[in-house]
């Protein structure tokens, strides 16, 4: 090479088709001349980090992300070093911001992500008591102008007391139309026994966004109902309303559940097993009675409970409430992960922590190029065991680790 005037020469702008070179100095004198050992030139080419947004409503109303702690950018392409990096999106009022995401750039490729802006809308939440009463809480973001909330409702059932709504008998739907977050409300009167589902949806205005209404579905009549609470059962009875001899059945036994507190609200009504089955019998005026008991079961499991009674010649299918869940016990948090140990070999190092049996975890380092003394996820890791032992990346000028539980 020609024109060195210093002890120093400078490649200002390598090229990948560089990587592979090698370089030697001759120093000469009056004593004589040496060669220095080969140097050996390797380029690693930047990647390409590519960020988009969505839906376009969503960045014109100014969503932007950054790159680890740095600058809010609109939907751009980025060249980088090779490496890890985490993207974040700002907060739009309304809106479900996407999930923070930790990205991988590779030389020469480029990486792609989405980050997917959820829009403003009106939600309702449907709640049903005694069976029959239907009560709906609306609530509406400041971006949307007006919602409209239609409820469909099955064959045998007819609404009252439906204040502002419309009522379609063809189409049977009852429609609400507001500008507020607003509760509404109506009763279901039910031409023949059983359980009914009852359906909605709202629509926001002007995104012209459909959401369903979600919360309780099921409308019941019949002389028996169930109500289930946790893992407490009520049956309310609406007969015989004369003397009469009735036996109440609740089927358990398919179930796996276990009765238990079993009683009544007025005066001692006789009750046994069969088979794990419960049952109830007496001859007495049943109307106005609730009979009630709880269960015990597999953790977690759900329950499809059935029933049936009879008076006399007369029998029927107990409705309402059947769906019963034994819930799973309060999960206990891991113990905290404290590091035991790290090893360097002059290339590598690796990382001992103490773990439980597959428990995700992620080693975190502040060993960042483009944030001073900044923190970023480093290795995922599962747990193998009491302790884990990680390969990590070895990485100047300061290098620090903290292990977390995910």
């Amino acid at each position: 090479v020609g024109g060195v005037s210093t002890n120093r020469y400078v490649i200002v702008s390598a090229l990948p088709s560089d990587s592979g070179s090698t370089y030697q100095c001759i120093a000469s004198n009056v004593f004589g001349c040496t060669t220095s050992s080969v140097a050996h030139l390797t380029v690693i080419a930047n990647g390409v980090l590519d960020v988009s947004m969505t839906p376009p409503s969503a960045v014109a109303a100014g969503a932007k992300w950054r790159l680890d702690a740095g600058v809010w950018r609109s939907a751009e392409t980025v060249a980088l070093y090779p490496g890890t990096y985490t993207v974040s999106f700002t907060n739009l009022t309304g809106w479900t911001t996407p999930a923070t995401r930790q990205v991988v750039v590779a030389s020469s490729q480029t990486t792609t992500t989405v980050g997917v802006y959820v829009a403003p809308v009106a939600t309702a939440v449907r709640t049903i008591t005694s069976w029959t009463n239907v009560s709906l809480a609306v609530t509406r973001p400041p971006e949307v102008a007006t919602w409209t909330l239609v409820e469909t409702l099955p064959v045998n059932s007819t609404p009252v007391n439906y204040g502002a709504g419309v009522w379609n008998g063809t189409a049977r739907t009852l429609a609400y139309t507001g500008t507020v977050s607003s509760s509404v409300s109506y009763t279901v009167l039910l031409g023949a026994v059983g359980d009914y589902e009852v359906s909605g949806s709202i629509t926001s205005m002007t995104i012209n966004v459909t959401m369903p209404v979600t919360g309780d579905t099921r409308v019941s009549r019949g002389n028996f109902l169930r109500k289930i609470s946790g893992t407490n059962v009520w049956i309310h009875m609406s007969q015989p309303t004369t003397l009469r001899t009735w036996t109440v059945g609740e089927y358990l036994s398919q179930t796996l559940l276990t009765p238990d507190h079993v009683s009544s609200s007025s005066g001692t009504v006789p009750w046994f097993t069969v088979d794990g089955d419960l049952y109830w019998n007496q001859t007495s005026i049943g109307a106005g009675l609730i009979l009630s008991y709880s269960v015990s079961g597999p953790q977690g499991s759900t329950n499809n409970i059935t029933g049936s009674w009879s008076i006399l010649a007369s029998s029927g299918e107990i409705y309402g409430d059947n769906t019963l869940i034994i819930p799973m016990p309060p999960s206990v948090p891991p113990p905290p992960p404290t590091i035991l140990s790290f090893t360097f070999n002059g290339v590598s190092g690796s990382l001992t922590f103490t773990s439980v049996v597959d428990q995700a975890y992620m080693v975190l380092t502040n060993a960042n190029i483009a944030v001073t003394n900044g923190w970023r996820n480093c290795v995922p890791a599962t747990g193998q065991g009491s302790i884990t032992t990680v390969p990590v990346p070895v990485i100047e000028p300061q290098l620090f680790y903290r292990v977390k539980s995910e």
